[in-house]
C-alpha cells in the first residue's frame, strides 16, 4: 500500500486506503497526516476515509477534531439516505473512555 501513495500520490482512493492501514496498524498520527490530505476533493470511499480520519483522531486524544469530521459524516449520512458502512466502529471508538451515565 504505502508503494502504491509513493508512486500515484494523486489516487485519493489509495491514499484513502493507505490512511486506513495505518490506523488498523496503530499508526495514529501517519493516518491523520495521510488522510487529512483528502479532506476537500470528493471521491468514492470518501465517506469510510472520513470515519477512519475521526477515528486516528480520537485515538490521538483529538476529541474536538473527532467530533467535527464525525460531524461531517453525519451530514454525509443524512443527505446520502444510509449510514458509513464504518458507523457500527466508528460509534465505538468515539465511545472509548466515556464514562457510563
Amino acid at each position: 500500500s504505502e508503494w502504491s501513495t509513493k508512486n500515484a500520490p494523486g489516487v485519493l482512493a489509495l491514499r484513502g486506503t493507505q490512511g486506513a492501514a495505518y490506523f488498523r496498524a496503530g499508526r495514529f498520527e501517519e493516518s491523520v497526516k495521510t488522510l487529512e490530505q483528502n479532506l476537500e476533493p470528493f471521491y468514492e470511499g470518501k465517506q469510510e476515509d472520513l470515519a477512519f480520519l475521526a477515528m486516528a483522531y480520537k485515538r490521538l486524544g483529538r476529541e474536538e477534531d473527532a467530533l467535527k469530521i464525525d460531524a461531517k459524516c453525519l451530514e454525509w449520512e443524512a443527505a446520502d439516505g444510509k449510514p458509513n458502512p464504518m458507523r457500527p466502529e466508528l460509534e465505538r471508538v468515539l465511545r472509548e473512555g466515556q464514562q457510563a451515565k
